[in-house]
């Protein structure tokens, strides 16, 4: 066993309806929501760390149920007055647009933590509002260690790869297999992992969604806009590619149309056609176009009509 300790980042978020049912499902007592302070982690992810280290995906998948309930520290002490807070949700994450440095999709593991608003936390809360307490640190164990390059478990079948050099032109790394427990997270000053910590905020585009419907403003850092903007801009070639297929399916409806039913006019078929929804639009389509078929048929084509030869006793 490994024990890995990992960075993370750290961000604000408020407590919804959601979050104070599972959060007093740890407290002893029932919780208001204004009695608690939220916030996310971003724990740990697949990229490789500074240790030249990384998770797999599937490590990622179970170190999101090892760390539900796990304690937040100061420092990696274990210290029991050094308790802060306590995270109550995790969430493995699938970036549709980044890439890890090896050109793999980026994954990421979020959790959220809360603590309560006494006085005694005032002062870290703070911390973390303003962004001075940003960093977080993961510590956990894994059952293997298997090299980049060979796949070798480095603990137990040893292996001649040296990590940081390259080999076929790729960094030779350790990838951190098969957690088997999470310990606790705790805030720190540097960490391993360059992502990790508190973030700015906690699923920014899904809290602009849910904000803009509400009515409310709400602030989004660059990194998060820039983001979402790069995941916007990677979505609008498919958008287009939707747009010139509906566009071509009402064309094609409206031609159809107008060969099933020539007593309505081509303009009446279009303010049809462009009030549907496009699996509408192609139910319609499939319906003129039987209806086309069975109007207007089409006939095999007959072979010309050859004169009899007087040699057809000699054909073969």
């Amino acid at each position: 066993m490994i024990n890995k300790d990992y960075r993370g980042d750290v961000e604000p978020v408020a407590a919804s309806a959601e979050d104070m049912a599972l959060i007093n499902g740890y407290s002893r007592k029932e919780l208001s929501a204004d009695q608690v302070y939220t916030f996310g982690i971003l724990l740990c992810d697949n990229e490789i760390d500074r240790d030249l280290e990384r998770f797999d995906t599937d490590a990622l998948q179970e170190l999101s149920k090892l760390f539900l309930g796990r304690t937040g520290i100061f420092d990696h002490s274990m210290r029991s007055d050094g308790q802060t807070s306590r995270i109550y949700y995790t969430e493995v994450r699938r970036d549709p647009v980044k890439k890890n440095s090896l050109g793999e999709q980026y994954v990421s593991l979020h959790a959220k933590a809360y603590m309560l608003r006494t006085e005694k936390n005032a002062d870290l809360i703070a911390e973390i509002d303003g962004g001075i307490k940003k960093e977080a640190s993961v510590s956990c164990s894994v059952a293997k260690v298997r090299c980049s390059v060979c796949g070798a478990d480095r603990r137990s079948e040893g292996c001649e790869h040296i990590k940081g050099r390259k080999y076929g032109g790729s960094v030779c790394h350790s990838v951190l297999c098969e957690p088997t427990d999470a310990y606790e997270w705790s805030f720190v000053a540097v960490p391993a992992q360059r992502a990790a910590g508190v973030t700015k905020s906690y699923g920014a585009l899904e809290k602009v969604l849910k904000s803009s419907d509400k009515g409310e403003t709400v602030s989004v850092s660059r990194k998060d806009l820039s983001a979402m903007l790069e995941h916007i801009a990677a979505l609008e070639p498919r958008a287009q590619d939707g747009i010139n297929y509906r566009r071509s399916l009402e064309n094609e409806t409206v031609r159809l149309g107008m060969l099933a039913l020539p007593s309505i006019g081509a303009d009446c078929i279009e303010e049809l056609v462009s009030s549907l929804s496009t699996k509408r639009i192609e139910e319609i389509r499939t319906a003129f176009e039987n209806a086309v078929s069975k109007k207007l048929p089409i006939k095999a084509q007959l072979c010309a009509k050859t004169e009899k030869s007087d040699n057809d006793e000699f054909k073969i």
